[in-house]
């Protein structure tokens, strides 16, 4: 069995399905096309080996409260039941809206279906109200309530959301600033060609703040339209990967190179370079910076910023010590380790926001 996003293929297939099992109060079939064009993302089937529809459910976002969504219909052919498909899709549905920001999730269910209303409550679902003729006249229904773990990393508001976005967006700015800064410092000297790789790591630094930005405006503007909600944490993610690994790492780095180029001196470069590293393993491991929210795993976020201190260093020391050539590779090393942590922090599905 597989559970995934429908396709506009499968949508005839799910309103076979609703009509086979709620002949009497089943959705129309133009209401599944307007739902996967609105819910892309909570609109679950599952298949079976040979790829045919087994199963689907179905949920959306409340018109006031983003964070509280309603499973609104969920259905499983007759003769693949009691063989724990429901049970997969309300799971997997659970995690889905779990990663989409949800904190509670409400559902109706007739008194008379006891099979699904055991299977809600199994899942921690309470009843909280009876409504009397709520599909109709006699068509009472239990509206049950589950409210998910407060501890985790999606379980996010958009108050939350907002404060982070506006916090991020500093954060990138000043980046950006002090970037535009360097390079306007370095650009009117003489022997500029001699900062090739500060260079390289500054103007890296400065792009990517800049695009952060863009990455959390789009974020702040999935904020204000409902529909959008889905997407919030995407350009989240992205904004705190590039951000945090082609913002803040480049310009670390940028920092004892280029009090070695303009100074020439060991005995400046050294202890500023000490202080630089130590400063910035100390920050990385406070928990405050962006990386703890790309890679929560802490073992994971201690290694990753071990490993980036030690290829900054090497940076420096062969810039120092070692040709041109040998320099340029410790650079490009550096810079692929840099652009492989950024895919990892997009795709990680488990990537706390706030």
């Amino acid at each position: 069995m597989n559970i995934a996003k429908a396709s506009t293929s499968q949508l005839e297939q799910i309103a076979l399905l609703e009509s086979e099992c709620f002949p009497d109060e089943s959705y129309p079939r133009f209401f599944f096309t307007q739902a996967r064009e609105i819910y892309s993302e909570t609109l679950l089937v599952a298949t079976d080996d040979n790829e045919n529809l087994i199963g689907y459910i179905m949920a959306a976002p409340d018109s006031i409260s983003p964070s509280h969504w309603w499973i609104l219909s969920m259905a499983v052919a007759p003769n693949h039941r009691r063989k724990k498909v429901g049970t997969s899709l309300l799971k997997e549905m659970l995690n889905t809206l779990e990663k989409l920001g949800a904190d509670t999730v409400y559902l109706s269910v007739s008194e008379k279906n006891s099979g699904a209303l055991a299977l809600y409550q199994s899942f921690g679902f309470e009843i909280t109200r009876r409504r009397e003729d709520y599909f109709g006249e006699n068509e009472d229904r239990l509206i049950l309530k589950k409210v998910l773990t407060l501890s985790s990393p999606f379980a996010l508001n958009p108050e939350r959301l907002l404060s982070e976005v506006s916090i991020s967006v500093s954060f990138s700015s000043v980046v950006f600033t002090v970037s535009t800064a360097i390079l306007a410092l370095i650009a009117p000297r003489q022997d500029v060609d001699e900062f090739v790789a500060p260079i390289v790591l500054v103007a890296l630094a400065m792009f990517a703040s800049f695009y952060s930005v863009l990455f959390y405006a789009n974020a702040s503007g999935s904020l204000t339209r409902i529909h959008d909600y889905l997407s919030v944490t995407k350009p989240l993610r992205y904004g705190n990967s590039v951000s945090e690994y082609l913002g803040v790492f480049p310009l670390v780095c940028a920092f004892p190179l280029l009090i070695y180029y303009v100074t020439d001196e060991l005995s400046i470069t050294i202890p500023v370079a000490i202080v630089n590293y130590i400063g910035f393993f100390l920050y990385q491991i406070s928990d405050f910076d962006l990386l703890s929210r790309i890679m929560p795993n802490r073992r994971k976020h201690f290694m990753a910023t071990c490993i980036l201190i030690l290829l900054m260093i090497g940076v420096l020391v062969t810039s120092i010590l070692c040709s041109d050539l040998v320099s340029y590779l410790s650079l490009s090393l550096f810079l692929v380790v840099l652009i492989s942590f950024v895919i990892v922090g997009i795709r990680n599905p488990e990537t706390p926001i706030a």
